[in-house]
Formats: C-alpha cells, sequence, structure tokens
C-alpha cells in the first residue's frame, strides 16, 4: 500500500508563546548553573584558606577540614551529575551553545496512508484493570486501525489476562497476545520486547515499519502517535522519538519526590538541545530498522532505556526529545513499591557500568563506553558521599568543635557572605526549575533523601554479588509489591516503620543530629562569646540547612507510616466512558501537583499579584489588564478561591475588562418596579431598602452587570435628628414619634394604623396628627413673660 501522509507543525499563537516561555526560561538556567559552581568554589576556597591561616592545630583544626572535605564531595558530585537539584554537567554543555537553544517542534501527522507501527505493552502482574486501560486507550488513538496493532506481552502468565483479551479481540481486530510461558523477575521488560519483536515478524505481513512502547499503566492520549512518528519521518537520522512521562496519582503534597518534573520538564529539554537526549523508557517511538541493527532492545541491565539510548547513538542514530504531553501513568500506590522502584533504578544505572566488558560494545568507541559509564560512576559515588556525609555530620557536632574556624571578625562577615551567596545562588536554581515546571516542583528543597539508606543498602548488595560472581541480584517488579500494611496500634506502627520498612537508619540520623545541636548550646553556653560560638557550630548556614534537611527529610516515611493519610481510590481520578469503559485522567488530576505542591500562600500572593498588575496596566493597556484579569478569574475558579474584594466588582465577568465610567463602560441608574403591596407597605416605621439598581455597560463585551444599590447606613449617635428629618417627610409621622425613644405603651398608642383603613380613616388620621403637632407647638413655646401676650394676640380682631 502507498504511503501517503502531510507533516504540519502546531504554529497556533498560544503554542509559539509557550515554547518562548519555555526556551527563554531554559537559556537561564545554564547561567544559574554556573552562578552555582562558581560561587561554590569560591566559598570553599575561601573557606579552606581561612583554615590555613588560623594556625590552629589537633581537632580543632581536623574537624573544620573534615566539614570542608564533606562540603567539597557533595557539592562537587551534585554539580557534576544532576538527575534531581543541582545544575550537573548537562548544564554546562548548554552553557556553552545557550544562544543556539531550541525545543523541538511540535508536529502532527495528517492522513491515513501513513507507517505502520507495532504498539508493545509489557505486562507482569501489575493489576487487571490498569493494563486493559492502557489497552482501550491504545486501540482508542487517531491512528488508522489497519496501521497499527497492538501486542500485550504477558511475563505473568495470567489466564485473566488471557481471557480478557480474548474478549476484547471481538471488537478490536488489531490486538494480539503473547506470552513466554515462563515466570521470570528480572530483566523482564528487554526480554519480553525482544520475544514481541520475534512475534510480530510471525504475523501476517512481517514487522511493521515503526515500533512503539506502552508501561503498562501509561495511558496514551489519542495525539500520541501522531505527535511522534512525524519525527521520525521528517528527519531519517532519526532513530527514536520520545516523549516526557506524566503523573497523575501522586499523593498530596508529593511527600515522596515521586514527581520527575525536573527530569522531563528541564534536564532532557537541555540534553536535546545539546544532542545527549535519552530515551525515557515508555511512550516512545523508534524504527524498527535502527532497533534490529542493534540485535534488538539491550537485556544487559535492568535499565534497558540507557543502553539503548547509548547503542542507538553509538550506531549513529539521533535521538529527539518531544516536550509535549501524550501520555499519563502511575507512581507506585504503596511506599514499599515506592522504595523497591528506588533500588531498582539504582541497580539499573550502576549496572550499566558493566557495558565496558559486554561482548556486544566491542564496536562501541571509548567516547560512548564512557558515555553510559560516566553515570554509573557518577550516581554510585553520589549515593556513597551522601551516606557518608549524614552518618558524619552528626559525629562532628557531637564532638564540640566549630565547623569553620576564622582568625579575625572580618574573615567571618566574609565567609558569612559567601556561604549566603551559595545558597542565594542555589535558591535562584531552584526557583527557575520551580518556574520552569509550573511550580511543580519546590523551591525550598526539591530533592528527596530519605531513598539514600536503601540506595547505599542496593549499591552494598550489588557489591558483594559481582564479587561472588552472581553478577546484578535479581528485583521484582514494582508493580508486584503490596507491602502496605494497616495497622491500628502505636506500636505495631513503630514497628513497621523501624524494622519492616527498615527506618530505623533514618531514625537514628534525625536523633543524632537533635543531640548534636543539643552539644553545640552546651558548648556555646560555657564560651563568653555564646552567639559566636553557636554560630560557627550547628547554626552555621550551610550545616544548619543540611541538619534540618535530614531531620524533616527522614520524617517523611516515618509519618506516613505512623499517621498515614486517606488513599485516593484510582476511579476518582479518571473520566471513564460508562459505554466503552475508556478512561482518561481528570483535568484536575492532570495538574494535581500543581494544585498540591504550590501552598495556599503562593496562590494568595499570586492572585493579588494578577490583580494589581491588572490594575496597574488598566489606563495605558487595556487588552493586557484584561488578559491578566482573566488569568486571576481561571487561578480562582481551578483551586475553588472566592474573593471579596471590593475592586472585583468593577471587572467584567465575561471578557476580564476593568470597567472605568466614561472611557471603557457605561453607568446608569435604574429603578425596578414595584408592587402594589410594596408601596402600600412604605408607611411601616422602618423605611425598605432602596429599589434601585446600578447597571453598568461593558463597551467592550457588551455586557451588562447588574448591582443593586444599598441604603446608607444610619449613625446610631444622630438618631433624633433622622427621626426628625422622618417626620417631616412623613406626613403620617407624629412629633411625638420623632421626639426620640419611649415606653412600650407609647409606642402602641403611637404607632400608625395600618395601611388597609379606609380612606376616611387616614384622612381622620392625617388631620388628628396636624392638630398634635399644632398643640406640641404650642406647649414647646417658651413663656414670654409679663402678662403672658404675644403679638400674634394683639393683632387678633376683638
Amino acid at each position: 500500500m502507498s504511503v501517503d501522509f502531510k507533516i504540519v507543525p502546531l504554529d497556533s499563537a498560544s503554542e509559539k508563546r509557550r515554547a518562548e516561555k519555555e526556551m527563554k526560561m531554559l537559556r537561564q538556567m545554564p547561567n544559574a548553573g554556573l552562578a552555582c559552581i562558581l560561587s561554590s568554589w569560591l566559598y570553599f576556597g575561601y573557606n579552606f584558606w581561612c583554615i590555613q591561616r588560623a594556625a590552629i592545630i589537633g581537632w580543632e583544626a581536623i574537624v573544620p577540614m573534615i566539614y570542608l572535605g564533606l562540603e567539597i564531595a557533595k557539592s562537587n558530585l551534585d554539580l557534576l551529575i544532576s538527575e534531581q537539584v543541582p545544575p550537573g554537567l548537562t548544564h554546562l554543555l548548554a552553557f556553552s551553545v545557550r544562544d543556539k537553544i531550541r525545543r523541538q517542534p511540535l508536529l502532527r501527522l495528517l492522513g491515513n496512508q501513513v507507517p505502520t507501527v507495532d504498539v508493545f505493552i509489557t505486562y507482569c502482574g501489575e493489576g487487571l484493570e490498569i493494563i486493559m486501560d492502557t489497552v482501550r486507550a491504545a486501540y482508542a488513538v487517531d491512528y488508522p486501525k489497519d496501521r497499527f496493532r497492538i501486542i500485550v506481552l504477558d511475563d505473568k502468565v495470567s489466564n485473566e489476562l488471557k481471557l480478557a483479551i480474548k474478549e476484547s479481540q471481538i471488537t478490536m481486530k488489531n490486538l494480539y497476545y503473547s506470552t513466554r510461558n515462563t515466570k521470570v523477575v528480572t530483566h523482564t521488560k528487554a526480554a519480553n520486547l525482544n520475544h514481541g519483536l520475534e512475534f510480530v515478524s510471525k504475523l501476517p505481513g512481517g514487522s511493521s515499519e515503526l515500533m512503539a512502547v506502552l508501561d503498562v499503566d501509561m495511558i496514551p492520549l489519542p495525539n500520541w502517535l501522531r505527535a511522534l512518528v512525524p519525527h521520525l519521518l521528517q528527519d531519517r537520522k532519526v532513530g527514536l522519538a520520545n516523549p516526557p512521562q506524566h503523573l497523575y496519582n501522586i499523593p498530596d503534597g508529593d511527600p515522596f519526590g515521586q514527581s520527575m518534573d525536573i527530569l522531563f520538564d528541564v534536564l532532557e529539554p537541555l540534553k536535546h538541545c545539546t544532542n545527549s537526549a535519552w530515551c525515557t523508557g515508555s511512550g516512545w517511538v523508534a524504527r524498527r530498522s535502527a532497533v534490529d541493527q542493534l540485535g534488538g532492545v539491550p537485556e544487559e541491565s535492568i535499565n534497558d532505556d540507557i543502553l539503548l539510548s547509548v547503542f542507538l547513538r553509538a550506531t549513529s542514530w539521533n535521538i529527539v526529545y518531544v516536550h509535549e504531553p501524550v501520555q499519563w501513568g502511575m507512581v507506585p500506590s504503596t511506599l514499599a513499591s515506592h522504595i523497591k522502584q528506588q533500588k531498582r533504578w539504582c541497580a539499573g544505572v550502576v549496572s550499566t557500568a558493566a557495558l565496558w566488558w559486554n561482548p556486544r560494545a566491542v564496536k562501541l568507541s571509548p567516547g560512548a563506553k564512557f558515555g553510559a559509564l560516566f553515570p554509573a560512576i557518577a550516581f554510585g559515588f553520589q549515593i556513597l558521599t551522601v551516606m557518608v556525609t549524614f552518618v558524619a555530620f552528626p559525629i562532628l557536632l557531637l564532638m564540640g568543635f566549630p565547623l569553620v574556624v576564622t582568625s579575625t571578625t572580618t574573615q567571618l562577615k566574609l565567609l558569612t557572605l559567601l556561604a549566603f551567596l551559595r545558597l542565594l545562588a542555589a535558591f535562584h536554581y531552584n526557583l527557575l526549575s520551580s518556574k520552569a515546571t509550573n511550580y511543580h516542583l519546590s523551591i525550598v528543597s526539591p530533592a528527596h533523601i530519605w531513598p539514600i539508606p536503601f540506595q547505599f543498602k542496593t549499591l552494598f548488595q550489588i557489591f558483594l554479588s559481582v564479587v561472588a560472581g552472581h553478577g546484578v541480584p535479581l528485583f521484582t517488579p514494582s508493580g508486584l509489591v503490596d507491602f502496605e500494611r494497616k495497622t491500628t496500634s502505636v506500636s505495631q506502627r513503630i514497628k513497621l516503620a523501624l524494622w519492616d520498612y527498615g527506618f530505623v537508619v533514618h531514625s537514628t540520623i534525625s536523633l543524632a543530629c537533635a543531640f548534636g545541636v543539643a552539644r553545640s548550646f552546651q558548648v556555646a553556653m560555657d564560651s563568653k562569646h555564646f552567639w559566636q560560638e553557636l554560630f560557627v557550630r550547628a547554626g552555621w548556614p550551610p550545616a544548619f540547612l543540611l541538619c534540618t534537611l535530614a531531620a524533616t527529610d527522614s520524617w517523611t516515611p516515618i509519618g506516613h507510616v505512623m499517621f498515614p493519610a486517606t488513599p485516593v481510590t484510582r476511579d476518582t481520578l479518571l473520566d471513564r466512558d460508562s459505554e466503552t469503559k475508556l478512561a482518561y485522567p481528570t483535568a484536575k488530576a492532570r495538574d494535581q501537583v500543581r494544585t498540591q505542591v504550590m501552598a495556599n500562600a503562593a496562590i494568595d500572593v499570586r492572585l493579588r499579584y494578577l490583580n494589581a498588575a491588572a490594575y496597574l496596566y488598566a489606563s495605558s493597556a487595556p487588552e493586557t489588564a484584561a488578559h491578566l484579569m482573566q488569568e486571576r478569574f481561571s487561578v480562582a475558579e481551578f483551586y475553588d478561591r472566592t474573593s471579596k474584594d471590593p475592586q472585583l466588582s468593577n471587572v467584567c465577568q465575561a471578557c476580564g475588562a476593568i470597567m472605568i465610567p466614561g472611557c471603557n463602560a457605561r453607568h446608569t441608574i435604574s429603578s425596578s418596579p414595584r408592587s402594589p403591596n410594596q408601596k402600600s407597605r412604605q408607611i411601616q416605621s422602618t423605611p425598605p431598602s432602596s429599589p434601585e439598581q446600578m447597571q453598568v455597560e461593558c463597551l467592550t463585551c457588551r455586557r451588562i452587570t447588574k448591582a443593586p444599590l444599598q441604603a446608607p447606613k444610619r449613625d446610631p449617635r444622630s438618631r433624633t435628628s433622622a427621626s426628625r428629618l422622618d417626620a417631616s417627610t412623613n406626613p403620617n409621622m407624629t412629633v411625638s414619634e420623632a421626639s426620640g425613644p419611649s415606653s412600650p405603651k407609647q409606642d402602641l398608642a403611637r404607632r400608625p394604623p395600618s395601611a388597609n383603613l379606609a380612606s376616611k380613616k387616614r384622612a381622620k388620621t392625617r388631620k388628628l396628627g396636624l392638630q398634635d403637632v399644632l398643640e406640641k407647638s404650642k406647649s414647646n413655646e417658651p413663656n414670654p413673660g409679663g402678662f403672658g401676650l404675644n403679638l400674634m394676640d394683639l393683632m387678633k380682631e376683638p
């Protein structure tokens, strides 16, 4: 069949603005990384010079040198590698080409005569409903059904899954099922994929031109294939195109650091700019010829995606990173499975070092081998250094010696300034990283170090296994781990946290840090300079930050076990069609990390900022002000924030324009029609509320906003004067009623008659009211003296 298709770019105005904003942020990352490196080494160099000039011996000189060595080792590794917080080698490479940083353009494939694709979904017992949701979503992608096949590769040999696939094949003609008929616990994905490549080669029509891989929990969006395939067709040198992995079931606040936004939103785009992007593991689409050239997917490491990237680059194939959300997956739902995943990732990265002795790597260049060896060595040394740091740091505090030494107060001030400068550079980098991920990443502590003890244990096990000649130890897939025990008693939870989960190391480090701080207080109290002695020990800014991070981050998993949160069911995060059972993550679940990580205070600050910025541009740039106000409304609606700001009453709810009378708005006052009953009720003593309304017409969108005008509040101090004013305007109110408060009997006697009386009675009431006013005025007249006569008495006719 002939191939006839068309590739078009996504050149919408909104997409261009988003891409430009993203690139502008990424261009600042290399500069921020370089600032971190320079400030760190400036601080380290001056600290070392101060120790040398202090001319001290013994432990007072050894302890500061050990602490400086720990800081240099940890920070240097952080600055070189970097899969989490620190700026690494990727940023230094990107700094050299920062003017050429460009994002891979977003493309779309049009037409029905498109290349054929084999979609592989690997399964190893993660759950029937999970994989069936992935299968349904893969079948529903916007791609001709006769141009792609879905192959479910079952390494669990599940009869339940086989029956479900057989039932689905009635409506899904391009769905296939295959298994190796053997239960395996390691290297499952790579070996399973190679089995799938062999399986499709025996199907009618043979292998497809392209192959795609989905993890069992990754739900592809309908535009998945049409977004990735054109990148392979546009450039014949591209062997693999891969998207980011987005997650929709991260717990509130991401306490375990399961979000990988720093990797997919910052590091991978920078790697793409330096032509060093890696395969992300799921959702990727590759040429079948490129994978066949390698002899299949490499099985020598648990992390097959890293080896696949190394071998593809070694054979002159390029890898592109398409920064577009086209798939949504899940993180491990239990703490035990997350720990197992961290240990498995650690073993996978470190095991890539065996590539040097792999027979398949004979044809690789030394640079390609180093590209696979460097992450393994750097990651292993980072784990080792961090673990040693968190063990040695409390010991240094318990010894009671200062962590930094200086000869003069001026040196201490300058060293403190350099320390704060280093922390400020790191904070600026974290701020840019968080902003690049739409604030998905925390600014204060984006890294989570609590898995380090488990990863250190894994390194030790790998070392013993390799020395014994057994190779890398076996690991159960994370989806098979179900260790989340529900206990009620406090003693059982403590045992579960300390022994079953292995958090006794975290508790020991936290307690040691607390005792170290107490020891610093004790030593400082015995000195004449309390604050200075405390400052150079536990109060030293980098040490204080390290101590706080160790205590708080170690408590995170322990607190989860001791005070477990209410679990969120998976169905509440999915929008499921009742007929087709097709499910996609809800809009709120797709952006829930932003909702959870961004604190309420930060949301309020953002709302106030948008409101103030809109009013700032109201007169000079009304269109910009309307855009900012619409953004404010959308943020408030998303986070369910209702505001009582009186300034919002002057804002058009439709277009966001700030309505200024005589400029872009027209104000009128209208009176609503009154019914006869409403008119009659006006005779009552309590005056009714004003029926008038303010109508504001927005001249931009012609929307009319109505708001009732409230009656002005009376001042209680002027009650008598106000009552007299009512008496002068209301003929039915007597002067005695307007004179002020009286007894209940007088109030009852002076109460005006009902409005339902006949007209004669009302006239008589008015007459009596006038007579009462005249009599009252006569009684209130002062005595003129003399004979009690006045001028009017003399003018009377005889």
